[in-house]
C-alpha cells in the first residue's frame, strides 16, 4: 500500500522490513529511503524519477522481492 502524496515520492508498505529490501536495493545500485524511524519499519520512501529510471527501479525491486 501507499500513503497519498502531493510529492515527489511515494512511502510504500512491503511485507517485510524495509530495511531488508533497501539493503538489498542498495547492493543493485537503487536508493531509497528507509523510515523505520518514523514508525513505519515496513515502509520504503521511494522518489519518483524519469520513464527510464523508474522502470530500472521496478525491474530492481522486482528481482529483491521474488529472490
Amino acid at each position: 500500500t501507499t500513503i497519498p502524496s502531493v510529492g515527489n515520492f511515494l512511502c510504500v508498505e512491503f511485507n517485510r522490513p524495509g530495511l531488508e529490501i533497501y539493503e538489498a536495493l542498495l547492493k543493485k545500485g537503487m536508493i531509497v529511503r528507509p523510515v523505520a524511524n518514523y514508525q513505519l519499519p515496513n515502509h520504503l520512501r521511494i522518489t519518483i524519477g524519469s520513464r527510464n529510471e523508474n522502470e530500472t527501479f521496478l525491474k530492481a525491486l522486482n528481482e529483491v522481492l521474488s529472490a
